[in-house]
């Protein structure tokens, strides 16, 4: 009887021990992120569609405001984003189009960090594609000013403005 019970603790002792082995080599439980970085599940996979072929839009420096519409586009062409500084409410989304030569690849400030809105850091992009997503906010915040660049060409810029 007592070889039984050693026996007994010996594969429960084994059993353990391959069990934390394995949550170490497989990194533990999921990380969830805080509140304030994540989308809704809805939003939370930017998607990617193929457009077709257009002239690019003449750039533009100035405000968009997407009150009028459900979704904003922002076309990156020639080194720069147009339009370059946006506002959008909470269930609007973005459309980032690539109407460049070469891959794109969205991302927030700072470079080459990206750490202020990591749901804006995109895969990159090529020619012709696009990516909408969404945002949200901290429920103790109103307003909230996202910046964000090309990290292949860090000098393009631009400015999303989040607002309740």
């Amino acid at each position: 009887m007592e070889n039984n019970k050693k026996g007994i603790l010996i594969v429960v002792g084994l059993v353990v021990v391959v069990g934390i082995i394995w949550l170490a080599n497989s990194g533990g439980a999921p990380k969830q992120e805080s509140p304030a970085n994540q989308a809704p599940a809805a939003e939370e996979k930017p998607t990617t569609q193929k457009l077709p072929s257009t002239t690019a839009p003449k750039p533009s420096t100035g405000t968009t405001s997407g009150t009028a519409s459900k979704s904003i586009r922002i076309v990156y062409s020639n080194g720069i984003f147009s339009p370059n500084n946006v506002t959008v409410k909470i269930g609007q989304t973005v459309t980032f189009v690539n109407q460049h030569s070469s891959p794109i690849q969205v991302a927030s400030d700072p470079h080459p960090l990206h750490t202020s809105y990591s749901t804006l850091n995109l895969a990159p992009l090529s020619p012709g594609g696009a990516y909408t997503t969404g945002f949200i906010l901290s429920p103790a915040l109103q307003t909230e000013t996202i910046r964000f660049h090309n990290h292949f060409f860090p000098q393009a810029t631009g400015m999303i403005t989040v607002k309740r």
